[in-house]
């Protein structure tokens, strides 16, 4: 006799088996080795055909089938099949013959959660085998409701990175659109502030077409046969010249479409910028050195985004030496590694080190109200970034020049 103690887990009182045997012996058996063990469920059906049991699984509900696998109107791994076919979650331990264990051992590969071989079952083996039966079926539940916890779980997260990943796009397509107004709002700023500049470059070819054009007339009035060309060809070679003016301010003031990369040399974009600055250095004498290397690989950028910051570097350059005793601008191209380099040096009042690191952020500047928005350098770096470069600034005393300077330094990636 088996100790009660070994079987508290399975209270049988609450326990109803479905025994499907249709050898009246083995059934008979199966009834005292429950008995023995005392375990008697709270009821134990028994059907001789797979019919029969199809039929009482339909109206009744069960906690185990007993299930012989050779029964007169079904055979072998059928048997089971047609009953999990059925929908039935029941847990099922196979009754085989020694003949054909093979095919109970293919029931459980199938999903029964057990089998016994008919002539070795024992009260003890089969206490084991109904209770390891209704535990795994149990664990298999509960892993099965798990997972389709976990199923609806990953549907609610892919449901929510989906919405999260719309709302990345919308706001990157928001920010996108946000840094272009402000490129362009600083574009348009630049063109301001260097309006002075560029009014006395465009004074300059106007005022030689004035002189040229009023000694033609002169000429023409006295009869003086004089050959005009030569002042014909100053009058347009000025014309020439004014009209570059106008054109590039007309370039570099029209919005930057997204898509607009090319390849591009970088000293033509840097003699480009100083188109527009190169009065204002002038009138403000400031002394321009231009320091470019002969070879550069060529950059694939947008060359109106790269010239509008090089405009704005340079205007804060010529802010910056305002009240300098020494005014020196020094441009210098060169390539460093695979990076190709431009750099600004000034010889201005300098950047203190304590907000060096906070000149790029957005808002933040050192000039008076009114003459800074603070978005320049800010602009200016993320378009560095979205170039895939960097942009460095170093300011500090120059003991070989007896002054203090400040360099930008822009490292963009040269096309191989």
């Amino acid at each position: 006799m088996i100790s009660n103690f070994e079987f508290q887990q399975i209270n049988f009182e609450n326990i109803k088996i479905l025994l499907v045997e249709d050898n009246p012996g083995d059934a008979r058996l199966i009834e005292e080795f429950l008995s023995e063990i005392g375990k008697v469920p709270s009821q134990l059906a028994h059907v001789e055909c797979l019919d029969d049991a199809i039929s009482l699984l339909d109206n009744e509900e069960f906690q185990l089938i007993l299930l012989d696998l050779n029964l007169p109107d079904s055979r072998g791994i059928e048997t089971f099949t047609t009953i999990k076919n059925q929908g039935v979650e029941i847990p099922i331990v196979a009754l085989s013959g020694l003949d054909d264990e093979t095919i109970a051992l293919e029931a459980v590969h199938q999903g029964a959660q057990d089998y016994l071989v008919k002539g070795e079952i024992n009260p003890h083996l089969l206490w084991r085998s109904i209770q390891y039966a209704i535990e795994r079926q149990k664990i298999l539940k509960d892993h099965k409701q798990i997972l389709e916890v976990l199923h609806e779980s990953e549907k609610e997260l892919k449901k929510h990175r989906d919405h999260l990943e719309e709302l990345v796009l919308l706001r990157t397509k928001e920010l996108k659109n946000t840094q272009a107004q402000l490129v362009q709002s600083a574009k348009l700023a630049s063109a301001g502030e260097m309006a002075t500049g560029i009014a006395h470059e465009l004074n300059q070819p106007l005022n030689i077409i004035q002189v040229f054009a009023d000694n033609l007339m002169d000429s023409w009035s006295k009869g003086n046969k004089k050959d005009p060309r030569p002042c014909l060809e100053t009058i347009l070679g000025q014309v020439e010249r004014a009209a570059k003016i106008t054109n590039h301010l007309r370039t570099f003031g029209r919005e930057t479409q997204s898509n607009s990369f090319k390849l591009a040399d970088i000293n033509l974009i840097v003699e480009d910028s100083l188109l527009l600055v190169s009065e204002l250095f002038r009138l403000n004498e400031i002394k321009l050195i231009k320091e470019f290397s002969g070879v550069l690989p060529r950059v694939n950028c947008q060359p109106v985004q790269i010239e509008q910051i090089l405009a704005n570097l340079l205007s804060n350059a010529k802010d910056a030496m305002e009240n300098s005793l020494k005014k020196e601008l020094t441009l210098r191209t060169y390539k460093r590694e695979k990076s190709v380099v431009i750099e600004i040096e000034d010889t201005g009042a300098g950047i203190a080190e304590n907000i060096q690191s906070k000149i790029f952020d957005p808002f933040f500047t050192t000039k008076e109200v009114g003459k800074g928005s603070g978005l320049g350098l800010s602009v200016s770096h993320g378009i560095i970034e979205e170039h895939g470069g960097k942009i460095e600034v170093e300011s500090g005393n120059d003991p070989q020049k007896g002054t203090s300077r400040t360099i930008f330094r822009i490292l963009l990636p040269g096309s191989s």
